[in-house]
């Protein structure tokens, strides 16, 4: 009898459910078990709004042949914000792999998300996968490299270097949310998040960050000026974040993070940093390796769950655009189909509106994997104009530009799933 005969897919119904898959998930994830048992229990049982019903069960003949984690976080494009589901901890048991189980968890996690008003989904994990699920690379890793040797002392700095800890949260959440009105996909962090975040237990990834060992720069009232996470590894001190008051703080952080990895005896310090962060603006005038790393059906992957909401909520970012743009004062119309799904989308030059099941102007027929990339930044759609857009005017490929700009998704390696 083939094992999906008597398949069922549904939330943990009860706390030892919960905990027999977690039992599951650590079992088949790592090699160390009580690592991965360990965050399980703590950090990922506490992530701010973590349901029973989200570890998702898959039952063969009443046996537990599979489960996953759904996380739900707020990301942010400019001004507008996705509820977003991150997968995590996908795992089948040996004696049902290759048999369903695992598409059977993945869609019914997507129909949960439907069904409780998601707006997209997004994953880090198995390469050459998750692809037939209609996911779609949507984010790049970022980082820069620089040789401790080539940075000369910047100078003696009076500011308190000192461990940070959770009744520094407010101050975090101020120095984080400064530089984060340019990005893209990255998470809204709550003080929640960062409270979770302090859990001594080391990350089960080369992508996490092990937030209690951050440091934080103090001057002399005892205000956080800057701070960042270190992590020391195998080719050198990463810096696995950074957040920074003013330019004014950048030569302090930069030579206290060269004085910590002359302590550790490390040659090299890789930031991961987005383009643009003012931290990585400022690494610009030294000897530094800026480098762009771009995954091929592998990591930082997505999917629109709800489009025409994902769209909606887009508005108050494409107002700004539209403010900022070629296409200000410049009324225009278009439509974005996908699939059996199309949009109208309208500006009176000021403001952007949006119209489902509804057809204006010029159509762009694209892949919902396309929209996907387009709405985040990824993808240029000046590509797409290249190719297809004959009989578009110059007002309607303005608006397009305008509110499908370009961009540098990114998501911090401590909200990875």
């Amino acid at each position: 009898m083939s094992p999906l005969a008597h398949l069922e897919v549904r939330g943990a119904a009860t706390p030892e459910e919960r905990a027999q898959a977690d039992d599951l998930i650590a079992k088949t994830q790592l090699v160390d078990y009580w690592v991965a048992r360990r965050w399980l229990d703590t950090v990922g049982r506490d992530m701010p709004g973590f349901k029973l019903e989200h570890t998702r069960i898959a039952w063969v003949d009443g046996e537990m042949a599979g489960a996953l984690r759904l996380i739900t976080a707020d990301l942010r494009i400019g001004k507008a914000r996705w509820k977003t589901g991150g997968f995590g901890w996908v795992s089948t048991i040996p004696a049902f792999r290759n048999s369903g189980v695992c598409r059977a968890l993945i869609e019914d996690t997507h129909a949960y998300m439907a069904a409780n008003h998601y707006h997209a989904a997004q994953l880090f994990g198995i390469a050459n996968f998750y692809h037939r699920f209609g996911y779609t690379v949507s984010l790049a890793d970022h980082t820069i490299r620089l040789e401790v040797s080539s940075i000369a002392d910047l100078q003696d700095t009076t500011l308190d270097i000192r461990p940070l800890r959770e009744e520094h949260i407010p101050h975090l959440l101020r120095l984080h949310d400064l530089h984060e009105e340019k990005a893209s996909c990255s998470m809204v962090r709550t003080a929640e998040d960062w409270k979770n975040q302090f859990r001594e237990v080391r990350p089960v990834t080369p992508l996490g960050a092990d937030w209690h060992r951050a440091m934080g720069l103090f001057d002399g009232q005892g205000r956080l000026t800057a701070y960042f996470s270190p992590q020391t590894e195998r080719d050198g001190l990463h810096i696995k974040e950074i957040g920074t008051e003013s330019s004014s703080v950048h030569p302090a952080l930069l030579q206290t993070c060269v004085n910590r990895a002359r302590e550790q005896d490390k040659a090299t310090i890789v930031f991961h940093l987005p383009p643009f962060h003012p931290f990585a603006r400022f690494l610009e005038d030294f000897d530094s390796h800026h480098t762009t790393e771009h995954y091929r059906c592998r990591e930082g992957m997505m999917i629109l769950i709800n489009p025409g909401a994902a769209l909606t909520a887009m508005l108050p970012e494409w107002d700004a655009q539209l403010a900022e743009s070629a296409a200000r004062n410049r009324p225009a119309s278009f439509t974005v189909q996908t699939g059996g799904l199309y949009w109208c989308i309208k500006s009176d030059g000021v403001r952007v509106t949006i119209h489902a099941n509804e057809k204006c102007g010029p159509v762009a027929a694209i892949a919902g994997e396309t929209l996907l990339r387009w709405t985040t930044g990824f993808a240029h759609v000046e590509d797409w104009l290249e190719l297809h857009g004959q009989g578009w005017g110059a007002n309607e490929s303005a608006l397009l530009r305008a509110i499908f700009p370009k961009r540098n998704p990114f998501v911090w390696p401590a909200d990875h799933y």
